[in-house]
């Protein structure tokens, strides 16, 4: 069923040029709107540096007929291993590989933000129905009888900006999710990551590289996996707000530093991980910050996609992924309805309860990897005797997930 508006009022406004808000753009265009992207930053620098593509979200990725250019840049880890921080043992270990492809019917990828972002991007620069405004600032949004008017501040001043509909994807600190929505900030969730991107051919010998690493202790956890067709790695140390008082400092002023003052807090570790922070290499701190709870995602003709409606602490390795389900959904549901407002609904309904599910599962796994050392016993015990299979088949209901079909006219 397609939406019948006629052609000079079919513009979707987007706001905001993340992984959520380009592949929006890419399924709002590919169901016959006109798109106008957002973004306002001047160019699309990478935050952050690696992020996990599992089955479910390259699902939409082949959906949107861009597997084969990920595949190309990212890599494939046969195994995750998780170590004992403390003293380097494996606990346990999970096969990934050919094993997931048979399950799930998609592999199981880790790549650099960047790679993705720039291939969503070079795919909407390629549709001549999408418009990306980089350097254009959104400052509020208005509704109105003939649709949305979006007002920005933009290379050339402040502009007036009319579609039929605005999909807010402009992050965890949404500007149109508190000015429309009327709700907080964004809200703390105790933790900070520190992050770190290494040449591979840096990395110290010993560590079986090819895969993705894990380090779990008391009140940190830290993962490392290749990036960039293995040629770099991201490390990633999520540690609490508590954290070591120079390195707190640091971390909420932005600052870069080298993991010189991270291993003084991390002085129990075992070598295995804390040989990295010796590697001459920037590290940077990002808050991880949530999204408050809403009673509702849209608001007649605004809906919020990715970190704007349901931004999530890393633990469950899919920020990135919902976002990309949330574009999948957005494009089912218009095809259902027969208005905006009516498709915005009916995303809320489907999308809400996962997003919340796995936003809760994430927060569960945080807990269990950074157990106080006399619980971390039981859970290594328990982690050995249940083996890698069914540690990952705790999240096979997200990895199976696949997007909706869209349904013939």
């Amino acid at each position: 069923m397609e939406m019948n508006f006629q052609k000079e009022r079919r513009t979707i406004l987007i706001c905001g040029a993340g992984i959520a808000g380009l592949a929006s753009a890419l399924f709002m265009s590919r169901a016959g709107f006109r798109v106008e992207i957002f973004e306002q930053a001047e160019k699309l620098d990478p935050i952050g540096s690696g992020l996990q593509l599992s089955p479910n979200a390259m699902h939409v990725l082949a959906e949107l007929e861009l597997e084969e250019q990920i595949k190309a840049v990212a890599s494939a880890p046969s195994k995750i291993e998780i170590h004992n921080g403390l003293n380097g043992k494996k606990i346990t270990q999970i096969l990934l590989g050919d094993g997931i492809v048979d399950k799930y019917g998609q592999q199981y990828l880790v790549i650099h933000r960047a790679d993705l972002q720039e291939i969503l991007l070079g795919a909407c620069l390629d549709e001549p129905d999408i418009q990306v405004r980089m350097g254009t600032a959104v400052q509020d949004a208005v509704s109105h009888a003939n649709g949305i008017t979006v007002i920005a501040d933009g290379p050339n001043g402040t502009g007036n900006y009319r579609g039929i509909g605005l999909l807010a994807a402009d992050g965890v600190n949404s500007i149109i999710r508190s000015e429309c929505f009327d709700c907080t900030k964004s809200i703390s969730t105790g933790t900070f990551a520190l992050r770190a991107l290494v040449k591979s051919q840096d990395m110290p010998t010993g560590l079986h590289l090819e895969n993705i690493l894990m380090w779990l202790a008391p009140n940190a956890h830290a993962v490392v996996y290749p990036v960039r067709n293995g040629t770099y790695h991201n490390i990633v140390l999520t540690v609490p707000d508590n954290f070591g008082e120079k390195s707190k400092e640091q971390i909420i002023s932005g600052n870069k530093f080298t993991g010189a003052n991270i291993a003084a807090s991390l002085d129990k570790w075992d070598i295995g991980f804390t040989q990295l922070l010796d590697l001459n290499t920037r590290w940077t701190s990002w808050p991880l910050r949530g999204a408050p709870k809403l009673d509702k995602w849209s608001e007649g003709s605004i809906v919020l996609v990715g970190d704007a409606a349901h931004a999530m602490t890393p633990h469950a390795a899919q920020g990135a992924a919902m976002g990309l389900e949330d574009a999948a959904v957005l494009r089912w549901a218009i095809s259902k309805r027969t208005s905006l407002p009516e498709a915005f609904r009916l995303y809320q309904s489907v999308r809400m309860p996962r997003a919340a599910a796995v936003s809760q599962l994430s927060g569960k796994n945080k807990k269990i990897y950074q157990l106080p050392q006399g619980l971390a016993i039981f859970r290594n015990m328990g982690m050995r005797y249940m083996g890698g299979e069914k540690i990952f088949n705790r999240q096979d209901w997200i990895y199976r997930w696949k997007p909706p079909i869209i349904e013939p006219n």
